[in-house]
């Protein structure tokens, strides 16, 4: 699920992603990976609040986790998840 704000930037964004959604594989990618737009609720940006917490905790997590270590990609996506 992708949450984000009411900007332009999005709203386009999200209108170019179900412009491509004709070419087969990303469709299958989409529907694989049960990929959803949500936006918060217009004009009331503090609801965006929320997302920017949960980036802050999982920057702060990954920082006492990794210290200053670059990874790639790949690298990232084994890091063990951190039980809460």
């Amino acid at each position: 699920m992708v949450i984000s704000d009411n900007a332009h930037t999005f709203k386009c964004a999200e209108l170019e992603l179900q412009q491509m959604l004709n070419h087969a594989d990303l469709k299958n990618v989409y529907s694989a990976h049960c990929i959803k737009w949500n936006y918060i609720v217009k004009r009331a940006s503090w609801w965006g609040g929320f997302c920017e917490c949960m980036v802050r905790f999982e920057k702060v997590a990954l920082r006492k986790t990794l210290g200053r270590l670059s990874l790639t990609t790949e690298q990232l996506l084994t890091v063990p998840r951190l039980k809460g």
